[in-house]
């Protein structure tokens, strides 16, 4: 599962992530990207609120660095070989969208593993 570790009480569906884990007896890997510089104090708050919320399933915590999201994310599902990559996409505001580019749609158009969002 990829996710960018903000507000994670409030933005993941914990109850359909556990559902998915367990029906498929699967290995849940959360990773994180960013630059070096920009992990912060909430990053690591914010993993541990999602680490007490998916202790059950025993979760693996990656956090990489690199300056293109989608890549990193990419890269990592290749090299560890990641069956499903599940993604949390967040509600964006116009001019947000208008400038950024969606991380979900890039990854659906490139990842090699299949992608399935959760709202």
């Amino acid at each position: 599962m990829a996710s960018d570790l903000t507000k994670v009480v409030e933005s993941t569906p914990i109850e359909e992530i556990k559902m998915l884990v367990n029906d498929f007896n699967a290995e849940l890997h959360i990773l994180n990207t960013g630059r070096k510089e920009v992990f912060s104090g909430d990053i690591v708050f914010e993993s541990g609120l999602m680490q007490e919320m998916t202790m059950t399933l025993n979760p693996k915590f990656h956090f990489i660095a690199n300056d293109n999201t989608d890549e990193g994310i990419i890269d990592f599902v290749d090299k560890n070989n990641i069956d499903l990559l599940v993604v949390l996409p967040k509600r964006h505001n116009l001019l947000s969208r208008l400038i950024h580019k969606s991380h979900s749609k890039q990854l659906v158009l490139h990842s090699h593993a299949p992608v399935m969002a959760i709202h």
